[in-house]
């Protein structure tokens, strides 16, 4: 549980400050599966990938905020994490608050080995075993 909360705070600092914390959680190979996965299907490997993917997200949202509101703990290494999310476009000035989350965390000793990301939390609840 520690590690998966201490994921999104690291997220939100690389994001807007690019420090480098995040990939202190993050194992080197770890499978990171975004928010933008849902709709491109695109997934990125280790902490290339996920900086790549922060990149890129970086050049359109000028805000980009996890917000983790409940941590379940599934046995197995497995946190799933309820929450939600805003943004605020970088050249449309378009915010998004409250959009609704969830996370699905696989962790292997202190390390965040996969994180999936959901918009639907009834398909991260079946994800996760639950439905």
């Amino acid at each position: 549980m520690e590690v998966a909360r201490s994921l999104h705070p690291a997220f939100n600092r690389e994001f807007e400050h690019g420090t480098s914390e995040l990939y202190e959680v993050l194992d080197p190979e770890a499978e990171w599966i975004p928010i933008t996965a849902v709709l491109d299907g695109t997934s990125y490997r280790g902490h290339d990938g996920v900086r790549q993917w922060i990149a890129d997200m970086r050049r359109d949202w000028e805000i980009f905020e996890t917000r983790p509101e409940e941590f379940r703990d599934l046995g197995d290494d497995r946190v799933l994490i309820l929450g939600t999310w805003r943004a605020r476009g970088r050249g449309s000035g378009v915010e998004l608050d409250t959009q609704q989350a969830a996370w699905l965390v696989h962790c292997k000793g202190d390390k965040v080995i996969r994180l999936q990301t959901f918009t639907d939390r009834e398909r991260a609840l079946e994800a996760a075993g639950l439905r």
